[in-house]
């Protein structure tokens, strides 16, 4: 095998190196903040939650959950094996189980409940259980 010497190699190198040092240098207060990368800001977030390591979902953004709410209730209402779940105000959702439920209470707490991430505490169905909801894939 031949290794070719190119100025872009090393570059892309140096780079990586930087990158790292960066990282590495790093304090916990700074890996708690969201990304500012989209698709990463969602998955530390919810992984955040995820790990049970003091970050709760109280503790999301608010801007995070109005937008991950309205994917999630999207995603659940779309599903053959959910009810449907229709997203009637910031902080109620409406499971059309028979008879419907509707589901009020923080944002934070309905969204940790429809992802999986909460086990509804919290959450006022205004007077029925809670409806069985699967696992969001």
């Amino acid at each position: 095998m031949t290794v070719l010497d190119l100025p872009e190699l090393d570059a892309l190198a140096e780079s990586a190196d930087r990158f790292l040092g960066a990282v590495r240098a790093l304090a916990d207060d700074d890996v708690l903040q969201a990304s500012a990368l989209p698709g990463w800001t969602r998955a530390h977030l919810l992984t955040h939650v995820d790990l049970a390591a003091g970050y709760g979902p109280d503790d999301w953004p608010a801007e995070f959950v109005a937008t991950e709410l309205r994917r999630v209730t999207a995603l659940m209402d779309h599903r053959a094996d959910a009810p449907p779940v229709t997203l009637i105000a910031a902080s109620a959702v409406r499971v059309g189980t028979v008879p419907p439920v509707d589901v009020t209470g923080p944002p934070a707490a309905i969204l940790a409940w429809l992802s999986g991430r909460g086990d509804g505490s919290g959450l006022d169905a205004g007077g029925a259980g809670l409806p069985s909801l699967p696992p969001l894939a």
